[in-house]
């Protein structure tokens, strides 16, 4: 798998006990491009587990480039915000991060609450997605 072409950090919080939330908005390039391909919203925890090893969860959704343009206009109207001479990629993270500060997408709320929220956001703009969740524990200090 190919790194991300592009980055965003929308919110980096602390949560619950020793874990720490961030989310994001990744730009991934298609197989021999150089543009971006496909974009995805990251909710991603990370912390120690009740064993003492570190573990990180990871909720996404994510989409084409060229289907969120509906999605984007959606945000942008209800946030009041447009990231102009931004492409696509940047607006929808100008836009989520709008949502970020006006609460829609609050430290507060469950694991997986923020990407399936966004998800819906999705779906209300009709842009096909994918949503997927990772978890895992850092093993590799075990003997």
């Amino acid at each position: 798998m190919t790194a991300p072409d592009r980055e965003y950090l929308l919110d980096r919080t602390a949560a619950a006990g020793d874990r720490q939330r961030v989310l994001l908005v990744s730009a991934w390039p298609g197989w021999r491009e150089t543009e971006p391909r496909y974009v995805a919203f990251v909710e991603r925890y990370t912390g120690v587990s009740s064993g003492g090893l570190p573990n990180r969860s990871l909720f996404t959704v994510s989409a084409e480039v060229g289907a969120i343009g509906p999605l984007v206009e959606l945000l942008e109207a209800r946030t009041g915000i447009v990231a102009g001479g931004a492409d696509l990629v940047g607006r929808l993270a100008a836009a989520l991060t709008a949502a970020v500060r006006r609460g829609d997408l609050t430290d507060a709320l469950p694991p997986g609450t923020a990407r399936d929220r966004v998800a819906a956001w999705f779906a209300e703009a009709g842009v096909p997605v994918e949503t997927d969740f990772w978890m895992w524990t850092d093993t590799s200090d075990m003997v």
